[in-house]
């Protein structure tokens, strides 16, 4: 079990490392708001791996130049598992657009396979699961207040390995074997 070898990523004098996988786009992965908050803190390492073909369709609306602690890059296979290994957290703080009423992204699943708390944002089906779970934290789409939360989590870092624990306890139910049974 992946999950059992965790230990606390983020000592208390090292930068929080959030990482996000998945799409990027104008209309369902809409991350401008993300980007904000984040470069706001420069305790907070973001890592977004994105497809190339979206980010190139995208990355103009973004201002990565500003910002040293938000990295875009494409991953894969052992450097995509290395990313997630190393990561303190995950993010799939999206725009609530409709589409999000119902859909369950992947990655979510992989998130809790490799023991990461994820942040998430309210209004949406992820969210749901994740308080239902207590897996990580729901928050209003905001930059101020993702910001706080934030600020919160780098001062009680044992916030996330309560998180981790609660994943502990979960991911054996929702395996691909489990959910198809």
């Amino acid at each position: 079990e992946a999950v059992s070898s965790l230990v606390t990523r983020s000592k208390k004098n090292e930068s929080l490392s959030m990482v996000y996988v998945g799409g990027v786009s104008r209309k369902h992965y809409d991350m401008r708001l993300l980007f904000e908050a984040v470069a706001d803190c420069p305790f907070l390492k973001l890592t977004c791996v994105f497809r190339e073909d979206e980010w190139r369709s995208v990355e103009r609306d973004y201002s990565l130049g500003d910002h040293g602690n938000i990295n875009v890059l494409q991953a894969h296979g052992e450097k995509l598992g290395g990313l997630l290994e190393r990561a303190s957290l995950a993010s799939i703080i999206i725009r609530p657009v409709p589409y999000w009423d119902f859909a369950m992204p992947y990655k979510l699943f992989e998130y809790m396979g490799f023991g990461l708390p994820v942040l998430a944002s309210k209004g949406t089906a992820v969210a749901d699961f994740i308080e239902a779970n207590d897996i990580g934290w729901t928050v209003d789409y905001d930059a101020d207040k993702i910001k706080a939360l934030m600020i919160e989590l780098n001062a009680d870092r044992s916030q996330l390995e309560r998180k981790v624990e609660n994943i502990r306890k979960v991911v054996s139910l929702h395996t691909w074997d489990a959910r198809a049974s």
